[in-house]
């Protein structure tokens, strides 16, 4: 668990201070990072929490966490092979189909589709 935070926390270091390393790309992994370090600091806390101490608002919280981690990671990792396919496949227009702002707009909007649909057991 260490070793993750650590690799994590590194990631988001190296992408917000070095502008060079700025990609659609690097946005993805640092989306897919951020939700990685959603599931070690509240995910797996709350989910001890609720193996340790069984009750219906602990686990509504926990599958809501849990879906909404999953839901991420998983819709990152579907963008981050889109994004390589593209950049392979169209190799000449690549830079002008996928920008910065467009990466960080898709990533914006995975995590809205996953938290609105995480929530949904709430009703």
């Amino acid at each position: 668990m260490l070793l993750t935070i650590m690799g994590n926390v590194f990631v988001l270091t190296a992408m917000l201070t070095t502008p060079s390393l700025r990609s659609p790309s690097t946005i993805f992994l640092c989306s897919l990072a951020v939700s990685d370090l959603l599931v070690r600091f509240v995910v797996q806390p709350i989910y001890i929490g609720f193996r340790l101490n069984p009750g219906p608002e602990l686990e509504h919280l926990a599958y809501i966490l849990v879906s909404l981690a999953c839901s991420v990671s998983f819709c990152t990792m579907t963008a981050i092979s889109v994004d390589r396919f593209m950049a392979l496949h169209f190799h000449l227009r690549y830079p002008d189909m996928m920008t910065n702002k467009r990466a960080v707009n898709i990533s914006l909007s995975l995590w809205f589709l996953a938290c609105t649909t995480s929530c949904i057991r709430l009703y």
